[in-house]
């Protein structure tokens, strides 16, 4: 059930029945206890409430400063403005705060109505924050309702904690890291390869390369990321060493899930970076260093809110490699390689617009990983050829630090 500025007499949550025209119950049948749920938000006057397991009030400070999202025992009509008795007993109930804490009334009976809850819990939910009391023999009346000057109010503000939805935040920040180390794998696994390839029939030319991805990551719930790299520059051959230097572009889009937030995130990159490969007959040694500027806008849609952020980070990174080439047919090559690649994603923060205007604050990751694999290349003619394989990675010494945002909250 959903109330927003409702004036009404009575409201039955979890019941099925007949009314009559002064909607007196004839004939009712209770199913409370099947996890009914009532919304309040605005300003709005109940006479009776019955029926419901879980009552959501959601308050703004501008609207709820002196009104009460709800007003139990009192309903204005056309003719008057009615006090009603009520069964003053709630047991067993989950109450719900969300939107603003401070200076907010949230619940108070009228005139002459008091309630009592027994047996019952009180939750603050918002985007990225979560606090839990309990409620026994709590009472709401109309000299003191539920407002942000009771004391279990300001218990649930000390002991406010992050939800999993905020791992969103956090996610996208792995995204964010993750592409830029596909980055020096896409030039260590293409860009190095054209740029060889390039000045075997010129000792000194251009390169380019381009290539795509669409990752999926486990992170304890998950993240995908789909976009695409480009690296263009010179190459240079002497004797068997290949130097080359580059400009590079990467843009990929995201998307995180936590919880019962989702984040979307755009990511891209621009940078530059000089590589080198020097070949002993079979085996061949490689090496690059990148550095630029990584750009990530990202918004979250949670239950109640959204959030969003944008942060420029400052971002290098370095790989070193071995690989030995097998002919395996006359034009089919097998090529066995590992490599160790480190990469490192300055700090950044910004404001992420949610209830409590809350800062997120992104400290500087540095990540470490190692990849072995094997790859089959083969010539299918003249400036056309194809390539497959597998490989194996392992990153270590990483973290994305998932921190409570800063935020200010009068207590």
């Amino acid at each position: 059930m959903y109330l927003h500025n409702a004036k009404v007499t009575k409201a039955a949550a979890g019941s099925l029945g007949y009314y009559d025209e002064d909607f007196n119950s004839l004939s009712t049948l209770d199913i409370q206890g099947a996890n009914n749920t009532v919304y309040a938000s605005g300003v709005n006057c109940v006479g009776t409430l019955y029926g419901f397991d879980t009552l959501v009030l959601t308050a703004d400070r501008e609207t709820n400063s002196e009104d009460a999202v709800l007003t139990l025992g009192q309903t204005e009509t056309t003719r008057e403005i009615q006090t009603l008795s009520n069964d003053s007993l709630f047991e067993g109930k989950t109450l719900v705060l969300r939107g603003e804490l401070e200076s907010v009334n949230f619940l108070e009976a009228a005139e002459g109505n008091s309630y009592q809850f027994k047996n019952s819990l009180l939750r603050y939910e918002s985007a990225f924050f979560e606090s839990e009391v309990a409620l026994d023999n709590f009472e709401v009346s109309n000299d003191q309702g539920l407002d942000s000057s009771r004391d279990i109010v300001t218990e649930l503000k000390q002991n406010l904690s992050l939800t999993r939805a905020s791992a969103t935040l956090s996610q996208s920040r792995l995204a964010e890291i993750a592409f830029v180390t596909q980055g020096a794998e896409f030039i260590a696994d293409t860009a190095i390869p054209e740029a060889a390839q390039a000045v075997e029939a010129s000792d000194f030319t251009g390169f380019a390369a381009i290539s795509g991805t669409n990752t999926h990551y486990e992170t304890g719930s998950y993240v995908d990321i789909n976009g695409f790299s480009f690296a263009g520059g010179v190459a240079s051959r002497i004797g068997d060493t290949v130097l080359a230097g580059f400009l590079e572009y990467g843009r990929a889009n995201s998307d995180q899930y936590a919880g019962t937030g989702r984040g979307e995130s755009e990511h891209d990159y621009v940078g530059v970076g000089i590589a080198a490969q020097k070949t002993f007959g079979q085996v061949s040694i490689d090496a690059a260093l990148r550095v630029g500027q990584t750009s990530t806008d990202f918004e979250g849609r949670y239950v109640s809110e959204s959030a969003s952020y944008e942060m420029d980070s400052f971002y290098v990174t370095a790989h070193a490699g071995v690989g030995y080439t097998m002919p395996v047919a006359e034009t089919i090559n097998t090529h066995l390689y590992g490599r160790y690649t480190v990469s490192f994603l300055d700090s950044d923060e910004d404001e992420v617009g949610d209830i409590f205007n809350s800062k997120f604050e992104a400290d500087s990751v540095t990540a470490h990983a190692v990849r072995t694999g094997v790859r089959l290349t083969g010539v299918v003619q003249d400036q056309l050829y194809w390539k497959t394989g597998a490989a194996y990675e392992y990153v270590f010494d990483s973290t994305i630090k998932r921190r409570k945002p800063s935020i200010l909250i009068e207590r």
